[in-house]
């Protein structure tokens, strides 16, 4: 027996009328995590059984993060014990049965590694199981949970071989396409309805301008302290329940693991005595019983393995360690703490809530943004007519640069921008009237604050501020945030991170070769706080340096040894748009299907202005056959080869490939334009690209340009670059060059 909220009955009744009555055959429900999308899907195949012919059969597609497809399986066991259930084991083994439910992992069928879909193992394999299903005159149902974790072209296929009657989706980002009927759940309804927290809460009630000691330390030492009173709450209401703090690592960071996991030893919480779960990829123990609102387990160390599939109530505190992850990927995580451990509230300010500490700066400005225009992506898939079109793309050989030039060419740089001189404590004033920041404390901002809907766009009901942490510099405290620093840098300079460290020491440190000084920072520990708190700045100079000119010695001809490949458009790719998007007009010269006026939109900066308005001019050009938006980068993706201040290789992206009516190729870089006389483009490296791209199509006989959005209108650039647009420059407007 099932029984549903008021929202969830509603929706399950509109759902199941559609189903019975509409001629569609997609179905695709979007609904919040923790809003109960498992129940309500069971309640539907619970009552669907009843309404279709006896010669069906359901199939239940599951991601295989989290092990999804066992935790649906043994819900349904639970809740409709009547229903005969199955795993894939058992499909492979006996075959599909009429009137009966199968799970199945969708990495089982679909992975390269897999035996479900070979054709050489000695079982009957799926796809010849479907087909004996289908000869006895039945048909499928399948259900797709967290739709969008496997749009594939294998996972189509897959889904093509079912042939099903009725396909149901469902997801919390799901996405709404006109091939469907679309149904969603109101985070407001699973809010009022007690399966969600009332608010969120962000480092709600640290101290601005704290001394933390150690990131660890703190972290740890807030969510302890907030797991015991609310675990004192549940008591005072007399329930057994232990809040469950998840702990999210960065990926490959197994010396931040091993620094908490001390941490808490220290506490008394470990894996050992029972009280300290993993659950990471190849590493699970102590779950099984992790969802019990009495388990002892107060800890759960996870990665990216707990943002699908994994249902746990009690978890109420999220510490977010400091990564370079997506903000979606932050907030499918946060989802995982909204859940309320009894589905209900309780009138209790702690326990109606959910909590996160954090010390990250990239989720501190995304929370305290918003996000009024909530980006999602989509698979698309490339129409039939572009799949053989090839051109050839350049991928870097080598680079030519060692870390004394590196370091040699950092310090002149920096000798000639402000006049520094041998004497370091005149370098040190020079630099402070500059804004570099020579404060011993390590200092950093971080989010603090509440917000009513997590998920949504932060309002003036939402308290949202910045909270200033510091903590006095030393080089084990500092460490991981050292290591951030350095890795900024890397991609600038394509050093590896022992090379930039070492120049750091040399250029700002007593520690380092005296030669390349032009500070004399009296420590590492100095040299810590130096490098963290003035990263950005350092990485404006480095950015700066490497866009200059590299070629004024004779070393082009010498250095031009890219290599060359066959390149062809991907026949799935996964592309950001806005769902909410007003104008779904189709873009028809797309090469991809489905690519409309969602994927443009300059709101979520999709697309910047040039890019938004030169898509839209070609749809109306009669010159242009079809256009290819490229990606930002990816071995996937068309590039070419152009070297940086440094003498490094580079590989970039240009944006667009065209075809023209009569049949040539043209490549199309989009760069920020001019508004009321201001520069828009942010690329120091421009200049460099443009030569790159000139000498690029006149190797392989392709035309070619750069545009620009100038005041009101496009225009383009192919003979010399300059900066500055306007009259009296090299760039002429756009209908110059597509009609």
């Amino acid at each position: 027996m099932i029984d549903l909220k008021e929202f969830q009955d509603k929706l399950v009744e509109n759902v199941e009328k559609s189903l019975l009555s509409s001629n569609k055959d997609k179905f695709v429900i979007k609904a919040p995590t923790g809003s109960g999308k498992t129940v309500m899907l069971l309640k539907i195949m619970e009552d669907l059984m009843d309404e279709f012919e006896d010669d069906l059969s359901f199939v239940w597609l599951c991601p295989g993060a989290g092990d999804l497809e066992e935790q649906s399986y043994r819900s349904m066991q639970k809740l409709l014990p009547n229903i005969n259930a199955h795993l894939l084991s058992d499909a492979m083994s006996n075959g599909f049965e009429a009137g009966a439910v199968y799970f199945i992992n969708w990495e089982m069928v679909t992975s390269s590694k897999n035996n479900a879909t070979r054709e050489d193992v000695e079982w009957a394999n799926l796809y010849q199981r479907i087909t004996e299903f289908h000869r006895r005159n039945c048909r499928f149902i399948v259900i797709i949970d967290e739709e969008d974790k496997n749009d594939t072209p294998k996972a189509q296929n897959l889904i093509e071989k079912f042939m099903p009657k009725k396909m149901l989706r469902a997801s919390a980002t799901a996405n709404k396409t006109s091939d469907c009927e679309f149904f969603e759940v109101n985070e407001d309804d699973a809010i009022e309805s007690g399966l969600l927290t009332k608010k969120l809460y962000i480092n709600y009630d640290v101290p601005d301008n704290e001394d933390i000691g150690t990131e660890v330390d703190f972290l740890i030492n807030k969510a302890v302290e907030k797991q015991k009173q609310c675990r004192k709450e549940y008591e005072n209401l007399e329930l057994d329940i232990n809040p469950l703090v998840v702990i999210q690592f960065p990926n490959n960071e197994n010396d931040y693991i091993e620094s908490v996991r001390e941490k808490l030893k220290k506490l008394d919480f470990s894996v050992e005595n029972g009280t300290v779960a993993n659950w990471m990829s190849g590493q699970h123990d102590n779950i099984d019983s992790i969802i019990e609102n009495d388990s002892p387990v107060t800890f759960v160390f996870t990665k990216q393995a707990i943002t699908t599939g994994w249902n746990c109530p009690r978890a109420k505190i999220l510490i977010k360690l400091r990564e370079n992850s997506s903000q979606s990927f932050v907030i499918q995580t946060v989802g995982r703490i909204r859940r309320t451990a009894e589905g209900i509230h309780y009138n209790n300010d702690i326990l109606d809530n959910s909590y996160i500490y954090t010390t990250d700066k990239k989720y501190a400005e995304a929370v305290k943004k918003g996000n009024p225009y909530a980006v999602e992506r989509m698979n698309l898939h490339l129409k039939e007519e572009f799949k053989n079109i090839t051109l050839v793309k350049q991928y870097k050989n080598n680079d030519y640069v060692g870390t004394e030039e590196v370091c040699d060419k950092i310090r002149k740089f920096f000798v000639k921008k402000y006049n520094l001189t041998k004497k370091y404590n005149e370098n040190q004033e020079k630099l402070t009237n500059n804004n570099y920041n020579f404060s011993l404390k390590v200092e950093w901002n971080s989010v603090k604050g509440v917000l009513d809907r997590p998920n949504d766009e932060v309002t003036d009901n939402d308290n949202i501020g910045t909270l200033k942490l510091r903590m006095t510099a030393n080089t084990t405290s500092n460490g991981f945030q050292m290591t951030d620093a350095v890795r900024a840098l890397k991609p600038l300079t394509l050093l590896s991170e022992q090379e930039i460290r070492s120049i750091l020491s040399n250029l700002f440190c007593v520690n380092g070769d005296k030669k390349y000084r032009i500070l004399e920072l009296p420590n590492n520990d100095s040299l810590y706080a130096f490098t963290i708190n003035n990263i950005e700045l350092l990485k404006s100079e480095i950015d700066e340096l490497r866009s200059n000119n590299p070629f004024e010695s004779n070393l082009l001809n010498l250095l031009k040894v890219e290599k060359e490949t066959d390149w062809s458009i991907l026949e799935t790719d996964n592309l950001s748009f806005l769902p909410e998007a007003e104008n779904t007009k189709l873009l028809k010269k797309n090469v991809y299907s489905g690519y409309d006026e969602r994927f443009i939109s300059t709101n979520a900066k999709i697309r910047w202005l040039t890019e938004y308005e030169f898509e839209k001019y070609v749809e109306k050009c009669d010159d242009v056959k079809w256009i290819y938006k490229n990606g930002d980068g990816g071995k996937e993706y068309f590039s070419i080869v152009y070297f940086d201040g440094f003498l490094n290789q580079r590989e970039f992206y240009p944006d667009y490939i065209l075809i023209l009516k009569d049949d040539s190729v043209m490549v199309i870089e989009a760069k920020g334009g001019e508004l009321g006389g201001e520069n828009k483009n942010i690329d120091k490296t421009a200049k460099l690209k443009f030569t790159a791209l000139k000498d690029y199509a006149e190797k392989h006989n392709l035309k070619w340009a750069f545009v620009r959005f100038y005041e009101n209108g496009l225009k383009f650039n192919n003979t010399k670059w300059s900066e500055k647009m306007g009259k009296d420059t090299e760039w002429y407007s756009i209908d110059g060059l597509l009609k």
